[in-house]
């Protein structure tokens, strides 16, 4: 299974330079039917406006594997008879197209969230698209783009719903603050922990503007990820994804609860302790306390959503903080979240923890860390950035039984930037 990125084979179309006309040169049209429709002879020369689809159908063949890429499809429609029709006569989609290693087209997706500048430049289903296929022993595939991972439709039906055992993830993921970063152990490994499935999370390289980092992840563990700050350089990543134990004729155990997760200390419930201050990730405006001392048990609330912390360290050098917010995001799109993050500041005081979190040094372990809050949301993703983008080196713990939720470590060999509790609230 090969996985280019989000606009890995057109070229990143993102700016207020691009336009819908400029993206005319890029677009082609595939099959309506799917599921394995072979209509590309890969015998004859490559034909005109059908150059990526005959390139990696081809490919696809010649390997002998699953390739998904990522490309504008158009779709010829007529204003008089569509009242959703463009001007243009084109309903131009940010497709998903998996072949099989016959060169046939298995899926193909439209993505359901465009963000930013997308939606003056492309269209999008007038519902979502729910699209997966089965690989007889290896499980269910689902496929989805970039924004898509943030928002219920189509991840969470799929997951609920149809039952994927992974999720193929093209994207142009932006890394702005560290509970969102795509590298190593951010988002697209809470929606693998959240969900305890499979992600293949391809991202497009361009560090100049944040677009860095791609990972394989499988629920709480990095399989393979790659990041790095070189402009010119992208990296081929490689994993064995785990095949699920229906399709080894095993049972699944009912889940071990660890005794250990169980109701932080200091878990205040609707209580408001006061907070050190406040601090704004992401251009959301959290109450944040300062973690002191090598050991403690503190929580810090906003708008009544309160985040508790056990926690003890070998180190009082770096600023860490527990930040809580609960409320509306309107960054890039409406949002309602209930966030608990324990976030690595990259200067001595509360100011700093403002600042766009690069990656700065830590040598702060944590030898106990149990972080909970009472949630109003099932939908709560676990993550963990560590130092320098590396593996996780020990073993975390998630509790999803009820809407108290607790993230749990014992002892952490690698410094980490941040861990997050994102807690999303779907209408």
């Amino acid at each position: 299974m090969l996985v280019f990125p989000e606009y890995g084979v057109t070229g990143f179309m993102d700016g207020p330079k691009m336009t819908r006309e400029s993206v005319y040169p890029f677009f082609e049209s595939l099959p309506n039917w799917f599921n394995g429709t072979c209509d590309i002879d890969c015998s004859i020369p490559i034909v005109e406006g059908r150059e990526i689809q005959h390139s990696v159908a081809c490919m696809a063949k010649k390997y002998n594997m699953y390739i998904t890429a990522n490309f504008i499809e158009a779709r010829y429609c007529e204003v008089l008879q569509d009242h959703h029709c463009p001007y243009d006569n084109h309903y131009l989609f940010n497709t998903n197209a998996v072949f099989n290693p016959k060169g046939c087209l298995q899926a193909k997706y439209y993505k359901t969230h465009t963000v930013e500048e997308e939606p003056e430049r492309l269209n999008k289903p007038l519902k979502p698209d729910y699209v997966y296929f089965d690989i007889p022993e290896y499980g269910r595939f689902g496929t989805a783009t970039c924004a898509d991972g943030i928002f219920r439709d189509p991840v969470v039906d799929l997951v609920e719903k149809y039952k994927i055992d992974h999720l193929i993830f093209p994207m142009a993921w932006h890394n702005n603050f560290t509970h969102t970063w795509s590298v190593s152990t951010g988002w697209q490994l809470a929606v693998a922990a959240r969900y305890n499935i499979s992600v293949i999370a391809s991202n497009l390289h361009d560090p100049k503007y944040y677009y860095q980092g791609s990972g394989i992840y499988h629920s709480l563990t990095a399989l393979n990820v790659t990041y790095n700050n070189e402009q010119t350089t992208s990296t081929l990543i490689t994993a064995d994804l785990p095949i699920p134990n229906k399709y080894r004729g095993k049972v699944t155990p009912p889940r071990k609860v660890n005794p250990s997760l169980q109701k932080p200390k200091h878990l205040l419930g609707r209580s408001s302790p006061k907070p050190d201050g406040q601090v704004t990730i992401y251009n959301d405006v959290y109450n944040a306390v300062i973690l002191t001392g090598l050991s403690g048990s503190i929580s810090v609330c906003h708008n009544e959503f309160c985040c508790a912390l056990n926690y003890s360290r070998n180190s009082t050098e770096d600023l860490y903080i527990l930040a809580a917010f609960k409320g509306l995001h309107t960054r890039r799109d409406i949002l309602k979240l209930e966030n608990c993050i324990v976030n690595k500041c990259p200067g001595k005081d509360l100011q700093s923890c403002s600042e766009r979190q690069d990656m700065h040094l830590s040598r702060t372990r944590f030898n106990g860390f149990q972080m909970g809050a009472v949630f109003s949301t099932e939908y709560v993703y676990p993550s963990v950035l560590p130092l320098n983008y590396a593996y996780l080196s020990y073993k975390w713990q998630f509790d999803r039984r009820t809407n108290l939720q607790n993230f749990v470590s014992s002892y952490s060999e690698t410094p980490f930037v941040a861990v997050s509790l994102v807690g999303r609230v779907f209408d």
